[in-house]
């Protein structure tokens, strides 16, 4: 063939080789695309199912427990969602869900579940969104530290990622918490910082809150020019967003400014403008009353008594008809105030001890305080004296716990700082210590690789060592067998030759001898000779039977390893005179030893010899059975006896076992013990062979 025919044969061949491997993965990857196909189908069932029960949970007409049902089925759901950003979006809504249900337990697991996810998919914003939801949970309980860290470490986070946005609302979220512990400087500087983050952003709702606190802690400070201010700016923009109820609410703001600054003429402006707006008794009903009380308040303090006390008695109704105790509280301190002004002393008296039964259940402490000043100036002397002590040690404790507050938001806030610092510097140090670990560790690889393969080399040339040395022995093991069986031969030749040439030629001449007798006709010789003849016959056919049966193969050539099985046990059985065991063998006749290799007979062998030594130094056991089965393509080597048994974990480095593993795992079977004490110990082997 010439060179250039081969070259063709070598092109069409290559031709046909790629075009089988093309039609094979074309097949594959339609397959693959079925499956997936299918799997992508239940995916997109299962997502819209959650769609389906979020959409259900938010329907007016259920109950909140079908709401919860709702989302509880959405739930399990999206915990089966195997792509992790999708399972972390379903999980998001369903998140809103029960904040937006006030479900904070059910809320919070299924934020940590979020937080984990973002976790393993590194997304430091969704990371940010689960501190600031923590920092939420932590406020509705009332755990306003917690509250604080979360959205202090969700603010941080918003800041890396330059999302100045979430990072202005977290610390409006901050700046109210310090307001409310009194912390005023904290508080403004994380109001003010918040306003810097939210100018350029479309959230004016946040931005006014952040103005609002600021003029809240302005008039705590007494700066009531700026809370003014501050308060006007916010107006400005709920102006904006044409939201009534807020702007009302900054009205009230303005009102309580010019109050606290003693302009209740303008006080009273602002209370009057808050409360012509439309609609604003059934859209805010706690602020309706919160105006018409603070109207009455600063009529009071202006002088103005003409439509007292009536004008406290309406907001008190409101607010005692929707529950709202905290205002009910203030309606009954401003009637203690009016009723004591007008010396009205045991009314003054009567306002404040319900004002004081309404304050602490709800731990309302400025209600407290505000009571015991009243009873301290309106009570006789004795309850006067036990009214300012309270007021005292209340007033005391509550200063010590804002001392607190504020040292904490302090602590957190330097604390972390100086986490990130010591963080910079540890992932510094870190990144040089990677690149040193990294190269120690390529060295040691390279040295590990050169040992192990000097390794692997001895352990190569100690199993081909052990190959050979079981093949010697295996064959020593043949070659006695063969020269018994050979005698054994020998031994029934001579005899099947004895039998036929001896035996059967002096009945063969015999029955000449009596055949002799046919010349005689009587009937008596006839007959003897008849039975004679007869019996020479059988007796001649019974002995060729067994010269044949002789001279026959009478052992199979599968004899010679269950002969050696069997005297190992009958050794194990003569070892101990005094008390000697009783192992049985079992063989399973379908099993066709001589079509076995040599060595797996060889390691079959070492592993009942190891397993019956072992059982004479540890077990001291009486009974056993050693036996051989054939399962389908698999030969099953099991050795039980009735022994001390022992623990399994206990001895798994033990020579015998470990031994028998190598043994085991040469053949690339199965090794399975079980034992326990006092119970025995069954070694099972498992090997396939066809």
């Amino acid at each position: 063939m010439t060179k250039i025919s081969m070259k063709i044969l070598f092109t069409a061949n290559d031709s046909a080789k790629l075009m089988l491997i093309s039609a094979l993965f074309l097949l594959s990857t339609s397959c693959q695309q079925q499956v997936n196909f299918g799997g992508k189908k239940k995916q997109e069932k299962n997502l819209d199912s959650i769609t389906h029960f979020i959409v259900q949970s938010r329907q007016l007409d259920v109950s909140k427990g079908e709401s919860l049902s709702f989302l509880d089925k959405a739930l399990q759901l999206a915990r089966t969602i195997k792509s992790d950003t999708a399972r972390k979006l379903k999980l998001s809504e369903i998140r809103l869900e029960y904040r937006k249900l006030n479900e904070l337990e059910a809320y919070r697991n299924v934020n940590d579940e979020i937080r984990n996810l973002a976790f393993d998919l590194n997304d430091s914003l969704e990371i940010a969104n689960t501190y600031s939801n923590r920092g939420y949970y932590f406020l509705k309980k009332e755990q306003v530290d917690s509250a604080y860290n979360n959205y202090y470490l969700a603010q941080r986070m918003y800041v890396r990622l330059d999302s100045l946005y979430k990072a202005g609302k977290a610390l409006v979220t901050m700046g109210i918490i310090q307001k409310n512990a009194e912390d005023y400087m904290g508080g403004e500087a994380s109001s003010v910082k918040a306003i810097e983050y939210l100018e350029s952003s479309d959230d004016l709702k946040s931005l006014t809150s952040a103005y609002t606190n600021l003029g809240l802690i302005s008039i705590e400070l007494g700066r009531y020019d700026k809370a003014l201010e501050y308060h006007e700016m916010a107006l400005d923009g709920r102006k904006k967003l044409d939201d009534r109820p807020l702007e009302v609410s900054s009205l009230n703001n303005i009102g309580f400014a010019y109050f606290n600054a003693e302009q209740y003429d303008k006080a009273i402006d602002y209370y009057e403008q808050g409360l012509a707006y439309d609609s604003i008794f059934y859209k805010r009903t706690v602020t309706y009353a919160r105006l018409q009380d603070n109207l009455a308040f600063a009529k009071f303090r202006s002088g103005d008594l003409n439509e007292l006390p009536q004008l406290f008695l309406k907001p008190l109704k409101i607010r005692d008809s929707i529950g709202d105790n905290l205002g009910a509280v203030t309606s009954h301190i401003h009637l203690a105030e009016y009723y004591k002004s007008v010396d009205s002393s045991e009314l003054a008296r009567e306002q404040a001890l319900i004002a004081l039964s309404k304050a602490k259940p709800i731990k309302y402490h400025k209600g407290i305080l505000d009571a015991l000043n009243v009873l301290s100036e309106s009570a006789d002397e004795t309850e006067a004296l036990a009214s300012t002590r309270a007021y005292i040690h209340l007033s005391d404790s509550l200063q010590q716990a804002q001392r607190r507050f504020q040292e904490q938001f302090a602590r957190i806030r330097f604390e972390t700082d100086q986490i990130e610092i010591e963080n910079t510097e540890v992932n510094r140090r870190n990144k040089q210590l990677f690149i040193g670990l990294l190269s120690l560790l390529a060295v040691f690889l390279l040295v590990y690789i050169i040992i192990q393969q000097k390794l692997n080399k001895k352990e190569l040339q100690f199993r081909e060592s052990q190959q050979t040395a079981n093949e010697e022995i295996y064959n020593l093991m043949l070659a006695q067998q063969l020269k018994l069986e050979e005698g054994k031969q020998l031994e029934k030749r001579r005899l099947s030759e004895e039998l036929h040439d001896g035996v059967l030629g002096r009945l063969f001449g015999t029955r000449l001898s009596l055949d002799s007798l046919n010349t005689k006709n009587d009937k008596e010789s006839v007959g003897t000779r008849l039975k004679y003849l007869e019996e020479l016959k059988s007796i001649e056919t019974e002995i060729r039977q067994i010269s044949h049966g002789l001279n026959s193969d009478i052992f199979a050539k599968d004899v010679i390893f269950t002969e050696v099985i069997e005297q190992l046990i009958e050794i194990q059985n003569n070892l101990d005179t005094i008390n000697p065991s009783k192992y049985q063998f079992i063989n399973d006749y379908i099993i066709h030893w001589e079509e076995m290799p040599n060595n797996v007979k060889v390691h079959l062998y070492r592993i009942v010899q190891e397993a019956l030594q072992n059982i004479h130094k540890h077990a001291n056991a009486k009974n056993g059975i050693v036996s051989f089965i054939k399962e389908e393509n698999d030969i099953l080597l099991r050795i039980e006896d009735d022994g001390a048994g022992m623990l399994v974990n206990k001895v798994k480095k033990g020579i015998g076992l470990k031994n028998i593993k190598s043994r085991v795992k040469q053949m690339k079977g199965i090794l399975k013990v079980d034992s326990e004490k006092g119970k025995g110990t069954i070694i099972t082997v498992k090997i396939n062979y066809q």
